[in-house]
């Protein structure tokens, strides 16, 4: 048995296996942090590409209801070009009816 400066064996004893057992301990604990460490990478980056995602997703839905207010004004100004055209059109008519008369 190895000789500490103890007065007790069995303190001793106890205290060689503990360190024993201390060593494993952190020796297990530091592959438990690397471990922990490992998934909090990874946690991490699943995290920024699930934000990434919903960026683009919002990104597209911003892009989609800008489109339908531009789908929305084209109708308008198409509505609004035919009433122009249409009165245009009953005026050019008025014309070549007076011209003929």
């Amino acid at each position: 048995m190895p000789s500490y400066n103890r007065k007790d064996k069995d303190s001793d004893s106890r205290i060689n296996s503990s360190s024993t057992s201390g060593g494993n301990y952190s020796y297990s604990r530091k592959n438990t942090r690397d471990y922990k460490n490992k998934i909090n990478r990874k946690d991490a980056s699943k995290w920024v590409r699930d934000e990434q995602i919903n960026d683009l997703f919002s990104k597209i839905e911003i892009l989609e209801n800008r489109m339908t207010v531009l789908e929305m004004k084209q109708l308008e100004i198409s509505e609004a070009n035919k009433v122009r055209y249409t009165t245009l059109y009953r005026k050019l008519e008025d014309i070549e009816n007076k011209l003929d008369k």
